[in-house]
């Protein structure tokens, strides 16, 4: 008897499908988008529309979107506190303003109203949740060409009207009324449809995405844009005194030799205390928020230690903020609370001593994590939703092979079985098992060859295995650039899906909702920085995405949220041989080369088959550091900086793979250095020793050198 999992199903109006939105703090926080005709409405039909929940009005009312800036007005939309209306005012000539409002309403204070303004020929309403709260006529009107811009969350003349909270999908159409009658509310995350010429706020962790290609530009809290506060952080000119001309009004340098070269600063040491500094807030003007500081330290010889320092007085004195040694790439972030001073100290102390600072840096950074993220309480996220036959496939699962797949599974992990040893060899099985429900792992299907040491990635659908070695090639242990793919929600064999950029092993791979993410490999001509991509629902050939920092391989396991991926550890044969705690990333709708994220902590290698991962947390294993261990680490994905100890998993061990769901970690196999079975899992969003998960099924009872992918990671949305 078949028997069907209802645990998780919904039908067309589950929760979570619109998954992003943008707080205002109603204190200087807006978005503007560059004026151009798009905008210009003149006397056709529009649609504006978005999901608002503000938490107070500001002393006149609350704006939420408008081009409005006396002589320059066109269009706008608001709530007027001292009338208790709603209104949308427009002006034909660029002064006189033609203001339609509601009855007396009260505003909607701390809950989700979706708001739509609509012109249909001569007719304009507005509608609040679907419901018509403004119907006027506006004849055969031309709204005025503005030529300032269109601010989201303030009247441009009159900063009283300052919005304070959440903006999620704001849209607008330009030639269509979208409504025309009271209707229902969208339940779905909105899209790009014929017309549309804006469409933004549905990103928490940036402010700047825009779906037609427009231009945001955004202010106070939700500038995304770096502020650095250091003056001359690259040592430009030259000289003895960095206080005299050539750097003033920077840094002030006290003790023994600072001399400017080759676009940095060589402090020198040999008989006091050395050093520069720059007072980083001469009029307290560094606001309360989260900080990077950044520098590089190099050339450092003798035993005097060479240090950045950021702290309440001078020469390093005070409360320190914060302080590292070099030599190497300095950067962590703090917080400041906005009060009291920071000086920015380089110096060598301790004893006697030279190094080169470069590249001194301190930002403001853009951080999501400030607020919660609060979505409107609609969609279609959850589950599956049920189009067309279904089909029972087995006595026990329930398959749907036609119908929308779109609505993916949320649960299953896959595990290629790489190499078992002492009896085996390299295998093609694949492995998979609930992520959500403990227990031992059950047949698959195969890959297209006998293969190990190789990548994996997946979408909501399908699982694609990367490169590796062949065995059944001539000569034998050959590297490898083909990828597999599979359906995750089927079993069955693998299927060829097309070829990396180049051949290679121990791949880390990052995955989102569309793309994999394949990042360095060791060929037999040596190490490797590539980082290439595939398209995860359409077959054929990766495509080159950027590089790393450095070519390295035997990463750590990779995470991934929505929006960006995170490779982690390694080991490198430049400047020398050894594993480094290096973490980069990327973002992954883009192709660019990976960016500094911060360090591990500890130097780590050889746990790359997968990833383990929420939307906001990434769980690393650090597996060889140098020796093995059986430390994890964890890092808040959008917000750079160090890693964190998280625990243990339940014995120390190399060469395993990893997979997620939004709760859990699991991570299989491995060596101890004997070859194992293990299946540890932890629980993403605590900290603490990993447990017993299950085994590996595989008849020798042994696996390491796999990889591991599953159907609901962190990269999904």
């Amino acid at each position: 008897m078949a028997n069907l999992r209802a645990d998780n199903l919904t039908g067309s109006g589950g929760r979570n499908a619109i998954d992003g939105s943008l707080y205002f703090d109603g204190t200087g926080d807006y978005l503007s988008i560059d004026d151009s005709a798009d905008l210009e409405l003149g006397s056709g039909d529009f649609t504006f529309e978005g999901w608002f929940y503000f938490g107070n009005t500001g002393s006149s009312g609350t704006t939420f979107w408008g081009k409005w800036n006396s002589p320059n007005r066109s269009y706008t939309f608001s709530y007027v506190k001292s009338t208790g209306t709603y209104t949308f005012g427009y002006s034909t000539d660029g002064s006189a303003e033609v203001l339609l409002t509601s009855a007396s309403l009260s505003a909607d204070i701390n809950t989700w109203v979706h708001f739509a303004a609509v012109r249909n020929g001569s007719s304009l309403k507005v509608y609040r949740n679907g419901i018509s709260i403004i119907d006027a006529s506006v004849g055969s009107a031309t709204f005025y060409n503005a030529t300032t811009d269109l601010y989201i969350g303030r009247l441009q003349s009159n900063t009283n009207y300052d919005y304070k909270g959440y903006v999620s999908n704001f849209r607008l159409i330009k030639g269509t009324a979208l409504y025309t009658a009271n209707f229902t509310p969208p339940t779905e995350k909105l899209t790009v449809v014929p017309n549309t010429v804006l469409l933004c706020c549905q990103d928490s962790d940036n402010p700047l995405q825009e779906e037609t290609g427009k231009t945001i530009t955004a202010v106070g809290g939700l500038d995304i844009n770096e502020t650095e506060y250091v003056t001359n952080g690259t040592f430009g000119g030259s000289g003895t005194s960095p206080g005299g001309s050539t750097y003033s009004p920077a840094w002030t340098a006290w003790g023994d030799t600072t001399t400017a070269q080759n676009g940095g600063l060589f402090i020198e040491r040999t008989s006091t205390l050395t050093g520069v500094y720059q007072l980083l807030t001469p009029t307290g003007s560094i606001p309360a928020g989260q900080y990077r500081i950044r520098g590089t330290i190099s050339n450092k010889t003798g035993p005097g230690s060479a240090i950045i320092r950021l702290s309440s007085a001078s020469q390093g004195n005070g409360t320190i903020f914060f302080g590292s040694y070099g030599p190497g790439v300095v950067e962590s972030t703090v917080n400041y609370s906005g009060s009291g001073n920071l000086y920015l100290n380089l110096m060598l102390g301790n004893n006697t001593g030279s190094a080169d600072f470069s590249n001194i840096s301190f930002r403001k950074v853009f951080t999501a994590t400030g607020v919660p993220k609060v979505f409107p309480p609609v969609g279609v996220d959850e589950g599956v939703t049920f189009e067309g036959d279904t089909k029972v496939n087995t006595q026990s699962y329930m398959y749907f092979p036609t119908g929308d797949t779109s609505q993916r599974g949320r649960g299953r992990g896959l595990y290629t079985l790489g190499y078992s040893h002492p009896s085996g060899g390299e295998r093609s099985e694949i492995e998979y098992f609930n992520i959500q429900s403990q227990g031992n792992t059950i047949q698959f299907g195969n890959l297209t060859a006998t293969k190990y040491n190789l990548g994996s990635g997946s979408s909501a659908t399908r699982g694609v295995f990367c490169g590796g070695y062949d065995g059944t090639l001539s000569p034998s242990d050959t590297d490898i650039k083909n990828i597999d793919y599979v359906e995750i929600a089927t079993t069955g064999n693998a299927k060829d899906f097309g070829d990396r950029t180049q051949v290679g092993r121990s791949i880390a791979s990052a995955s989102s909702a569309t793309r994999v993410c394949m990042a360095t490999a060791v060929t037999g001509a040596g190490y490797q920085a590539t980082i290439d991509y595939i398209t995860t629902a359409t077959k054929g050939d990766a495509i080159s995405f950027g590089s790393l920092g450095a070519a390295r391989t035997s990463m750590c396991n990779a995470s991934a949220s929505p929006t960006r991926g995170i490779f982690a550890g390694g080991y490198e044969v430049s400047p020398v041989a050894a594993s480094v705690n290096t973490m980069e990333y990327i973002t992954m709708a883009s192709t660019s080369s990976a960016v500094d994220f911060g360090d591990l902590t500890s130097a780590a290698r050889d746990s790359y088959g997968g990833t383990a991962s929420s939307n906001t947390r990434g769980c690393i294993v650090l597996a060889n550091a140098p020796s093995l261990t059986a430390l994890l680490n964890y890092v808040t994905i959008a917000t750079r900086g160090d890693a964190a100890e998280f625990g243990n998993l339940t014995d120390g061990r190399d060469h395993l793979g990893s997979c997620s769901n939004s709760i859990r970690g699991v991570f299989i196999g491995g060596r101890t250095p004997n070859y194992t079975n293990i299946m540890d899992y932890i629980t993403i969003a605590s900290t603490g020793n990993a447990q017993d998960f299950g085994d590996i099924s595989y008849a020798a009872g042994t696996s390491a050198l796999g990889a591991a992918l599953s159907d609901c990671h962190g990269g999904l949305s």
